[in-house]
């Protein structure tokens, strides 16, 4: 079962957690909130995803051109 935007945010704003977008072209896959360090993960609702990927900016590619890393910005950040 996928977890919703808050939950997602919520982890997202701890410390260490990433966002993971898989994509084919334009098109999202899969996306997923992930601690790299204790290899835990969390699927993510697209919908809830896309929302957060807006408040989010890109750090890093995940192996492949597919994946790509984000990190939540703050909203002085975003500012």
């Amino acid at each position: 079962m996928a977890i919703g935007y808050k939950t997602a945010k919520e982890l997202l704003t701890g410390a260490g957690w990433e966002l993971r977008v898989a994509m084919t072209g334009e098109k999202i896959e899969n996306i997923e909130v992930y601690h790299p360090v204790a290899k835990f993960c969390y699927k993510v609702r697209l919908d809830s995803g896309r929302r957060l990927m807006a408040e989010c900016e890109v750090t890093g590619r995940g192996g492949n051109d597919r994946i790509a890393i984000l990190h939540y910005r703050s909203e002085e950040d975003r500012n």
